[in-house]
């Protein structure tokens, strides 16, 4: 699998290059900031390449917020290119987002875990806040949380969900 570094795509954006980009994070995540090139986003859970139509002579670019769903993602496809460190690694590189006043899935589940456990507490129900913090524990150890994961499901995190003001 290729990989091309941030500072390298951004370079490549920056000439005006006709790319094809996939972006492969969220509808949640790409609500709040994405690539102002113009790009294809496909949340990783939901990618088929075979409903995709790229040029397959062309290298495609895939990102997602760091690298990790992109690695997966570029196995699906013949001719991908993984940006390292993804959008994160483009932003500290220079390159022009566009970014909406959304709330964060970080922050999503920062309220849902705390109003779990002030839940669990005011109803005596401590196996709730039990599972809660075991959640919790296990997504800083993994770098995989699965309350994030329900939440980008949600209604107002989709595409037809609630919009997002312009910043």
């Amino acid at each position: 699998m290729k990989t091309i570094s941030a500072t390298e795509f951004n370079k490549l954006l920056e000439e005006g290059k006709a790319l094809q980009i996939l972006d492969v994070r969220t509808f949640a995540e790409h609500k709040e900031v994405h690539l102002s090139h113009p790009h294809k986003q496909v949340p990783i859970d939901e990618l088929n390449p075979e409903n995709l139509s790229f040029d397959k002579s062309q290298p495609l670019y895939i990102l997602c917020a760091g690298g990790k769903r992109a690695t997966r993602a570029a196995e699906k496809f013949e001719n991908a290119i993984v940006v390292e460190g993804g959008l994160m690694g483009c932003i500290d590189c220079g390159a022009q987002v566009t970014r909406k006043e959304c709330m964060s899935l970080e922050r999503q589940v920062r309220v849902a875990a705390g109003a779990i456990i002030v839940f669990s507490y005011l109803f005596d129900l401590g196996f709730l806040g039990f599972l809660v913090g075991a959640g919790l524990i296990f997504a800083g150890v993994t770098n995989n949380c699965y309350m994030a994961m329900l939440l980008a499901k949600a209604p107002w995190n989709q595409k037809t969900g609630a919009s997002c003001s312009t910043k």
